[in-house]
C-alpha cells in the first residue's frame, strides 16, 4: 500500500489580501508576539481602528488574509515586520510586503523561503532576513 501526502499549493486565499496595505500596517501595529489570529481579530475589533469595516469583514482580513501570510512559521514574518515597520518609510514597507512576505507562504515546506533567495535580496532585505 502506497501512502501519498497531499501537498497544498498556492490558492486564491493568498491573493485575497492583495491591496490591503493600510489594513496590514494597522494589524502589524496591533499584533503582539503572543497573539494568534483570533486574539489579533479581537484586538483589532476592540481597537476602533477599522470603523468602516464590518466585524465579519475584519475577521476575514485577519484570518484569511493576514494570518496565512504573516503568522506562518510561528509568526516569523510578523515578528520581522513588526520589528521594522516603524523604521521604514511607507514605500519601503510596501516593497517588503510585496516582495518578501508572500514568499514565506510556501505550503508544505516551512524550511524554505519560497522563490526568494538571499542572493537576489537588496541590502535592506538582507538585514530583514538576518
Amino acid at each position: 500500500m502506497t501512502t501519498t501526502t497531499a501537498r497544498r499549493g498556492y490558492t486564491t486565499q493568498l491573493s485575497a489580501g492583495l491591496g490591503l496595505i493600510a489594513e496590514t500596517r494597522v494589524l502589524l501595529e496591533l499584533w503582539r508576539t503572543d497573539m494568534d489570529a483570533p486574539a489579533l481579530y479581537q484586538a483589532a475589533l476592540q481597537s476602533g481602528r477599522f470603523p468602516t469595516v464590518s466585524a465579519r469583514r475584519l475577521r476575514n482580513i485577519v484570518v484569511e488574509c493576514f494570518a496565512p501570510r504573516y503568522l506562518t512559521n510561528n509568526g516569523l514574518p510578523a515578528r520581522l515586520l513588526h520589528k521594522l515597520h516603524h523604521t521604514l518609510t511607507p514605500p519601503e514597507l510596501t516593497q517588503l510586503l510585496f516582495r518578501v512576505c508572500p514568499t514565506f507562504y510556501t505550503p508544505g515546506n516551512s524550511t524554505r523561503w519560497g522563490p526568494f533567495s538571499i542572493k537576489s535580496a537588496t541590502s535592506q532585505e538582507r538585514y530583514f532576513i538576518a
